[in-house]
């Protein structure tokens, strides 16, 4: 909570703005030239270079053991980071 306070970032939505975040980053790998209008980022078409080498982008790693945080893992990442 402290480092989302730091930032002057609400600690609440924090899952839902990490999934736009993510899906934000994946357009930019993705496509040529992109635009993507959410709840959290927006922004019109943009080049965005050198994009990664893997065409699926770079991998996204989310941790968590809470059912919510394995749900995130389900839904969009690419990989689970467990501990506890």
């Amino acid at each position: 909570r402290e480092e989302f306070e730091a930032l002057g970032v609400p600690f609440e939505g924090r899952a839902a703005r990490t999934a736009e975040y993510v899906a934000a980053m994946r357009t930019l790998w993705r496509e040529d030239v992109a635009s993507f209008d959410g709840q959290f980022v927006a922004f019109d078409p943009i080049r965005v270079n050198p994009k990664p080498v893997a065409r699926q982008g770079l991998p996204v790693v989310v941790g968590g053991n809470s059912n919510a945080a394995l749900g995130r893992v389900a839904a969009w990442g690419d990989g689970w980071y467990g501990f506890n």
